[in-house]
């Protein structure tokens, strides 16, 4: 066993890994792949991630960002082997441009999302459960989503919003985050009453959640795709592969994603 390959690596931010792997190029190392993934994903990946590299001895560097950021990065050549999207649109058109080997780009999992509030403020709301007719409260005055301008999650709350004809009535309360872990941050710290975030997360401490109904919305569609230039196209494809392993659907299943076969 290899002790610092079978040891998963986990990178936050983009900028580590473009000081590291950009200018000098990279250079084909199967035993390690780095994957660009969406933020909601992060606790379910780190979980399969584990176990693929427990089976392959193949390592895995993860960037963690919005589905938009990081695909923003990959026309400029971010060192990425696998893009994970939290939504399939944010593929499509880099697909179209050529920059991920088509045969390889997968859609397996639909996403969902969640009310959050902080847990020592709920009695500024009334009833329960939670419901987003609720942000129409007084004491709901600032309310946190991811922005939809590029993230899919922040797109599917919109589309709930929209649909519960609440958009226009409480546009002046929005607060918008980068990402999911940004919206978690936001009503951890009180700095939002209220927020629309991913319910394909652990229980965050401090955060009561609530479930919106999916009818409400699309859930966003995760996928995968292989890009192009990977030095590492092979160990890519089995990773790939291995999101269809019982014990990777068994985790996504437990962070509440819905199984596409």
């Amino acid at each position: 066993m290899k002790s610092n390959c079978t040891t998963n690596k986990y990178i936050i931010t983009i900028l580590s890994v473009l000081v590291v792997f950009c200018g000098c190029g990279r250079q084909e190392n199967p035993d390690e792949l780095i994957i660009a993934a969406a933020t909601n994903l992060q606790y379910a990946l780190k979980e399969i991630g584990d176990n693929f590299t427990r089976n392959n001895e193949i390592s895995i560097i993860f960037v963690w960002s919005s589905s938009g950021s990081l695909a923003n990065q990959i026309p400029n050549g971010a060192p990425y082997d696998i893009f994970f999207s939290a939504n399939k649109s944010m593929i499509e058109p880099l697909r179209s441009k050529g920059f991920f080997l088509d045969e390889h780009t997968v859609t397996f999992a639909g996403g969902q999302i969640a009310i959050g509030i902080p847990a020592n403020n709920r009695n500024r709301i009334t009833g329960t459960p939670v419901t987003l007719k609720d942000f129409v409260n007084p004491g709901m005055k600032r309310i946190v989503i991811a922005s939809p301008d590029h993230a899919p999650f922040g797109i599917a709350a919109k589309e709930a919003l929209t649909n519960q004809g609440l958009w226009d009535k409480i546009k002046s309360k929005l607060l918008y985050a980068e990402n999911i872990r940004q919206c978690l941050q936001f009503i951890q710290t009180g700095n939002a009453d209220a927020g629309i975030i991913s319910s394909n997360i652990p229980s965050i401490e401090g955060i009561l959640v609530f479930p919106i109904e999916q009818s409400l919305y699309t859930p966003p569609e995760q996928t995968a795709a292989i890009l192009k230039n990977s030095p590492n196209a092979e160990a890519a494809i089995k990773f790939l592969n291995f999101l269809r392993d019982k014990s990777s659907t068994d985790i996504l299943e437990k962070y509440n994603y819905t199984i596409l076969r």
